[in-house]
């Protein structure tokens, strides 16, 4: 039976409203990332729920196709083609190199690289534990060539002090003779020598202070490796400005996620929140991004960049990282969707790696522990 028109024009209407709430959303998460969230913050908070939105778009796109509403149909297509670029930063389909099994052996000549957020090496976790602390353990038995962490340190603590770690020291001196001692955010683990790097000629010190324990929220260090073969390669860790986000707020997401909020003046509340601390936060990482493009643009030959950048694709930090020059080992290798933050149902994926010059990636994984709340991102590069 055929609507009535007053009912069907109503029909209509309703179909045009979603098609453009659709769109307009797709492509405001997909290029929020362009717009200086100094200048305006709200389309880089919206640059977080680009993998959803976009799984609405497509789930629209069908819906609409069922309905054999074609206008709103090809008005989806074209905004998801439009946004593939960004797309493909997120969702990849590793079109840039094949990867070698995980268990094929390595080529001469190559050099494995771990970045890690090991959240103090599960300082409150495992540290208590009279027992091999069991993050240490997992990097020691990867075995990369070297390894970046970030938050190697907190509140001050020597993490090569703390008992869960000195009893395995034996194990850590054999795998990573060359290391940072003290205390860190960023820091290297490494089989080969390096000298590491004095920024205070490109940037303002006063920006890093990763010696201070109260200051956790930006640290960038460079190190120039010495590979086999008289190589070098310049490594640059970095840990952007976090989101700020107390214990209390995250259960309480968790909660709001679950469906069992209290109230709606609470999950407003909480929006408000949230939303203010994001803001703040991709603010503060527009200006540390600047500082890290500033530091790459200024190292010579290889380089590889990699760590917690508390952002995701394609957002401003991400962009202004990644520049023209750098490449994202993430859509050179890997396929599909990847998260590498495992607390509190937020999946995003925030861990990022790049890299420049005479250098080919052949093999990536992201790692599976959970001992942090990250997941590691271990690359083979071939030189």
């Amino acid at each position: 039976m055929k609507l009535k028109r007053p009912i069907f024009r109503v029909f209509q209407v309703a179909l045009a409203i979603v098609d453009v709430t659709v769109i307009v959303a797709l492509l405001t998460c997909a290029f929020g990332g362009f717009i200086d969230p100094r200048t305006w913050s709200m389309p880089a908070v919206a640059c977080l729920a680009l993998p959803f939105v976009a799984a609405l778009a497509v789930l629209w796109l069908a819906v609409t196709a069922l309905m054999r509403h074609w206008r709103g149909s090809i008005a989806t297509l074209v905004a998801l083609f439009i946004s593939l670029p960004q797309l493909l930063t997120i969702v990849s389909i590793g079109a840039g190199a094949a990867s070698l099994p995980v268990d094929a052996p390595l080529p001469h000549g190559s050099v494995t690289v771990m970045s890690f957020n090991v959240s103090g090496t599960g300082l409150w976790k495992y540290n208590k534990l009279p027992k091999p602390n069991p993050l240490i353990s997992y990097v020691i038995n990867k075995n990369a060539d070297i390894v970046v962490f970030q938050e190697g340190s907190l509140g001050g603590i020597d993490y090569e002090r703390i008992p869960a770690i000195s009893v395995i020291k034996d194990e850590l001196n054999a795998a990573y003779p060359y290391r940072e001692r003290g205390y860190h955010d960023v820091l290297l683990l490494s089989k080969y020598p390096y000298k590491r790097l004095n920024f205070d000629s490109i940037i303002d010190p006063d920006w890093i202070n990763p010696d201070k324990p109260t200051d956790l929220n930006f640290d960038l260090e460079g190190y120039d490796v010495e590979l086999p073969g008289g190589r070098s390669l310049r490594v640059i860790g970095f840990h952007l400005q976090a989101f700020g986000l107390q214990p209390a707020d995250k259960k309480f997401y968790v909660d709001v996620t679950h469906g069992k909020a209290e109230t709606r003046q609470d999950v407003s509340r909480f929006k408000t929140n949230l939303i203010d601390k994001l803001r703040h936060s991709f603010k503060a990482q527009a200006a540390e991004a600047e500082l890290i493009r500033r530091v790459i643009d200024a190292s010579p030959g290889d380089v590889v960049v990699c760590g917690d950048m508390n952002n995701v694709a394609p957002s401003w930090p991400y962009r202004t990282i990644r520049g023209n020059d750098m490449r994202d080992v993430f859509t050179e290798l890997e396929r599909g969707y990847m998260r590498t933050y495992n607390r509190h149902r937020m999946y995003f994926h925030i861990d990022h790696m790049f890299y420049r010059g005479n250098l080919r990636p052949v093999a990536f994984e992201r790692g599976d522990t959970i001992t942090s709340d990250h997941f590691p991102l271990i690359t083979t590069f071939e030189y």
